[in-house]
C-alpha cells in the first residue's frame, strides 16, 4: 500500500526531451510551489521518502535532484551524496537559514525556504544550464568536509540539533 508521503508521486509532461528534475521533500506544499513553477519546462518527480528517492536516481535519473537537508524521518544530505556519486546535480533546499549560509560557505548550491516561483524557477534554469560546475562546486565543498574537521564538527553539532528539536516536535505528547 503506497500513500502520497511514503511513495513516489510523479507529475509527469508529455514529452520526455525534457529536462527531468527529482524534488525529494516531505513537505507537499512545497511540491505545489515547484510544480507550478516548473511544470512547463521540467519533467518533475516528486519523493518524499530515501527509499523512494533512490529508487528514482538509480531507475529513472534526473537531470537536476532538489533534496530537502532536512526529512521528516532521514537527513537529506546521504540522498544529495548519492546523487553526486552518480554525477547528477544536486540542490540542497533547507528551511534552516543557518544552514543554508553554512552550506553557502562551502560553496554548495543552497535554496532556503520559503522560496518565491520566479527565484526557483530563475535557480533551477541557471543549475540546469551548469551541470559540470555544479558538480565540481559539490564535489570541492564535499572535500572541504571531509578536510575541514571544524565546519564538519560544526554541520554535524548543526544536525544533531535539528535532529534533536524533530524528535522533540514529533515525540507524541504524554498523557
Amino acid at each position: 500500500m503506497t500513500d502520497s508521503f511514503s511513495e513516489e508521486t510523479a507529475l509527469k509532461t508529455s514529452s520526455h526531451a525534457l529536462r527531468h528534475v527529482l524534488l525529494i521533500d516531505a513537505e507537499t506544499y512545497v511540491w505545489d510551489v515547484v510544480r507550478i513553477a516548473l511544470q512547463d519546462n521540467y519533467r518533475i518527480t516528486f519523493v518524499a521518502t530515501r527509499g523512494a528517492a533512490i529508487r528514482t536516481l538509480n531507475n529513472d535519473p534526473p537531470d537536476l535532484v532538489l533534496v530537502d537537508l532536512i526529512l521528516s524521518r532521514a537527513h537529506g544530505l546521504p540522498l544529495a551524496i548519492h546523487g553526486l556519486r552518480h554525477h547528477i546535480p544536486v540542490v540542497m533546499t533547507t528551511s534552516n537559514p543557518d544552514l543554508a549560509r553554512r552550506l553557502e560557505r562551502l560553496a554548495c548550491p543552497v535554496l532556503c525556504k520559503p522560496y518565491l516561483r520566479g527565484e526557483l524557477r530563475e535557480y533551477i534554469d541557471q543549475a540546469v544550464k551548469n551541470v559540470d560546475e555544479n558538480l565540481l562546486r559539490h564535489r570541492t565543498a564535499l572535500a572541504r568536509i571531509r578536510t575541514n574537521p571544524r565546519e564538519r564538527d560544526a554541520l554535524r553539532r548543526l544536525f544533531g540539533q535539528l535532529r534533536d528539536e524533530m524528535h522533540r516536535v514529533l515525540k507524541p505528547a504524554s498523557d
